[in-house]
């Protein structure tokens, strides 16, 4: 019996955890919005998904710092 039972949860940001293995340069190759030779609209699209991808990072972040306290 523990008089003062305590658990430690830590989360990995690159998923490791999971047992989800990183590729390096493997699979599908990442598109940036600062690449040469894209079209505007193609470069709005992919600015927007890249911001939107930070912004939910930063959320889930804040969120598990807030769970942790």
């Amino acid at each position: 019996v523990l008089t003062q039972p305590s658990v430690l949860v830590v989360q990995k940001k690159d998923f490791t955890w999971l047992g989800i293995p990183i590729t390096e340069g493997g699979g599908r190759e990442r598109r940036f919005s600062s690449e040469d030779g894209i079209d505007h609209r193609t470069r709005t699209r992919r600015l927007a998904r890249e911001e939107a991808g930070a912004r939910w990072e930063r959320e889930r972040d804040e969120a598990a710092k807030e769970a942790a306290e």
